[in-house]
């Protein structure tokens, strides 16, 4: 649903699918071409964000209550 809404903001009717061998999203528009854009779907605990841009995107989402020195372990 995230990336729906961002893709009706821009005026944009495609999709995303995971790429294989590489695992990243592919954004696509609905005749299956690849588009010009790149989408980053992170999530974690209760908690997800959608980018959608020209030029390769990430976001790290993270939780406050997630203690560091337990993931650095």
């Amino acid at each position: 649903a995230c990336i729906a809404t961002l893709f009706a903001k821009i005026g944009f009717d495609g999709y995303v699918k995971p790429v294989a061998p590489f695992g990243y999203l592919g954004v696509f528009d609905r005749t299956g071409k690849p588009a010009p854009l790149y989408a980053n779907l992170p999530h974690t605990e209760g908690i997800a964000a959608a980018a959608i841009a020209s030029t390769p995107v990430g976001i790290d989402i993270e939780r406050l209550d997630r203690s560091a020195a337990k993931v650095l372990k």
